[in-house]
């Protein structure tokens, strides 16, 4: 850590503060003097300047034990706490934890702590010191950390830390080959021949990586677990703690991921026709109307995990034509079709703009994205639009050519993650892997509808 060690007893993130996290995050930046209210002490001054200096409005409270904290920045502020969660976490603090400290409430509260850090430890210990993803990770450092400095587990993940820079040269290895041990008893699926997100060691199981591994009962997909509870639980009890991620108390279905549990099921029936064919025929089914169900009026889908309606629109379209939609027997591909014609700029490609999954409108970015490009062809090639119209294609097909670099990969342009709707990444291999895709199925289709 730059500037020296930590201070006995000092935490990581109040060491952090003064420069730690993005715009108006919550970050503690210190102790307030007995009796002085809410005043902010410079530390909080100088980071809501700072925050002030980038445009965000924040607003300053109070902890237990007179921590002053930066609350979420207005413009951050996606998930905003209900009056009675409000309440009720002002009531756990003021009143709740002071009676923590004294028997015997002292003793449950060290027994849950036990627990949950029995949880984090097998977290750990079956992800070999990964974790589901490097927040994860991150967390249960900490976690270790604060339960003891110098510990084993705290320094069993320092080395891991590697991992997430890490591909050897035949790539990396994410097929997990065994079940984790006793994981019915911490609320995890089952993992044997599934592939995650990261290594294999990694052992959660990825849904649009896998795909029938996590499918729900109602035949859809969430993401890295099956969907415990109902969404009530969160919208209507206010449990969700988080103010700048919403849907993180329960783990939804998504569109994304049930299209590649449809193409998945399909590709194996096509090799063991036979094999629970009964079962897979109604969930293939159901998965299909769960898709219809969620399009939009204007004949797109919402994408929860990348940008954002043109990405969407391409998986289920390709989910609706694996279950066996066509354009001409689908209302709603004909509609999907229809709102991708109409994003198309006047470039011949697609670009559209990560504030999208902020409003849940599509907003055009004003300038081509070769991945949106790549996305909003392969749909209209899936749906079919070589046999209507290849006009469209050709213009996109053209801009992909001309966006290609001397090097042959394509230009990285702005980015394309997105994740619970206020989290933005990059996916380093899309700006190659799409348009490769989308060219070669645009050649195919030419070289079939030729020859």
């Amino acid at each position: 850590m730059a500037g020296g060690a930590l201070a006995p007893g000092a935490s990581p993130v109040g060491a952090l503060a003064p420069d730690a996290g993005p715009r108006g995050a919550a970050v503690p930046v210190g102790p307030l003097p007995p009796g002085a209210g809410v005043p902010m002490g410079p530390l909080a001054a100088r980071a809501r300047a700072r925050a002030r200096a980038r445009g965000a409005s924040v607003r300053v409270g109070a902890l237990a034990g007179g921590a002053a904290v930066l609350v979420v920045a207005s413009e951050d502020l996606v998930c905003r706490p209900s009056w009675l969660q409000s309440t009720a976490m002002a009531c756990l603090n003021n009143f709740v934890e002071p009676l923590s400290n004294y028997w015997p409430m002292y003793k449950w509260r060290e027994k849950a702590l036990i627990n949950l850090m029995q949880h984090i430890h097998y977290e750990d210990e079956t992800s070999y010191y990964v974790g589901l993803c490097p927040v994860n990770k991150a967390l249960t450092m900490i976690c270790c950390w604060i339960e003891k400095p110098n510990s084993i587990e705290f320094r069993q993940h320092l080395p891991r830390i590697y991992d997430f820079m890490w591909l050897a040269e035949d790539g990396m290895k994410s097929k997990v080959m065994h079940n984790m041990p006793n994981y019915k008893n911490h609320y995890r699926e089952r993992t044997k021949g599934a592939w995650t997100l990261g290594n294999g060691e990694n052992g959660w199981t990825g849904a649009d990586c896998t795909a029938e591994a996590l499918k729900n009962k109602d035949g859809t997909l969430s993401s890295v677990e099956s969907k415990r509870t109902a969404a009530w639980v969160e919208v209507s009890m206010f449990i969700n703690p988080s103010e700048s991620f919403r849907n993180i108390i329960v783990d939804y279905p998504y569109v994304e991921c049930t299209s590649s549990l449809i193409q998945a099921l399909i590709l194996f029936r096509g090799m063991h026709p036979e094999y629970r064919r009964e079962e897979m025929e109604k969930i293939i089914i159901k998965a299909a109307k769960f898709i219809e169900k969620m399009q939009q009026k204007d004949g797109s889908w919402y994408g929860s995990w990348a940008l954002c309606f043109t990405y969407a629109t391409f998986f289920a379209i390709k989910g609706l034509v694996a279950a066996g939609r066509t354009y001409q027997n689908s209302l709603s591909i004909q509609k999907a079709c229809n709102f991708l014609l109409s994003k198309q700029i006047m470039s011949g490609g697609w670009g559209e703009n990560y504030l999208s999954c902020h409003s849940e409108e599509y907003i055009d970015s004003g300038s081509p994205h070769a991945v949106n490009t790549a996305w909003a062809m392969l749909g209209l090639i899936y749906a079919g639009q070589m046999e209507r119209d290849t006009k469209p294609l050709h213009r996109a097909a053209k801009e992909l050519i001309k966006m290609q670099l001397e090097t042959g990969e394509f230009p990285q342009q702005d980015v394309v993650g997105n994740f619970n709707s206020s989290l933005f990444f990059n996916y380093p291999n899309y700006r190659n892997l799409f348009p490769i895709w989308a060219l070669g199925e645009f050649h195919c289709q030419l070289h079939g509808k030729t020859g």
